[in-house]
């Protein structure tokens, strides 16, 4: 009776291919002509083999192909946004008069960005978008910050001084 080879049980053929590979006797010429096999599933990593854990299952770290298994755990790396160049000019202005704030930011997961602007004193035109106007408040130095993030926790942030002038 002949069996078709895919319907033999993996530990069988390895078994008989181990025995073939053993040259099956003592006869020391038999076993000289005997071509290399190399088994997965035997214990021994071999030519061709990344592991080879002693058996034939999956999902062990050891596939039935001997190759390293890799588990997906369902961890997603995310990488923060970073700031890459930011610019209020001018950066000496006149209360009642507007400075243009303006920051470009990057992010390599190519997350959508969030822009949040705001200052210790005074407006800004639109504090969501990477370009605004800021209008001073009050006479001094002020901070303004752009806080840049991705939508996943994860965000870049700068301090960039303002000074303000009374009006003339």
């Amino acid at each position: 009776m002949n069996i078709p080879l895919r319907t033999v049980p993996r530990q069988l053929m390895s078994l008989a291919l181990l025995a073939f590979a053993s040259g099956c006797g003592d006869d020391a010429e038999t076993q000289s002509q005997q071509p290399n096999v190399y088994v997965c599933g035997n214990g021994q990593v071999e030519r061709g083999e990344e592991c080879d854990d002693g058996n034939l299952m999956d999902g062990d770290r050891c596939s039935s192909t001997c190759k390293v298994s890799k588990v997906d755990v369902g961890v997603t790396i995310n990488t923060c946004p970073t700031i890459d160049a930011f610019i209020v000019s001018p950066a000496q202005i006149t209360m009642g008069f507007i400075a243009t704030a303006r920051v470009e930011a990057s992010d390599e997961d190519g997350n959508e960005l969030i822009y949040e602007w705001t200052a210790t004193s005074g407006t800004f035109t639109l504090p969501d978008q990477p370009e605004t106007g800021y209008e001073c408040e009050s006479v001094g130095t002020h901070s303004l910050n752009i806080v840049v993030d991705d939508g996943h926790h994860c965000d870049d942030e700068v301090n960039i001084p303002v000074t303000c002038l009374p009006p003339e």
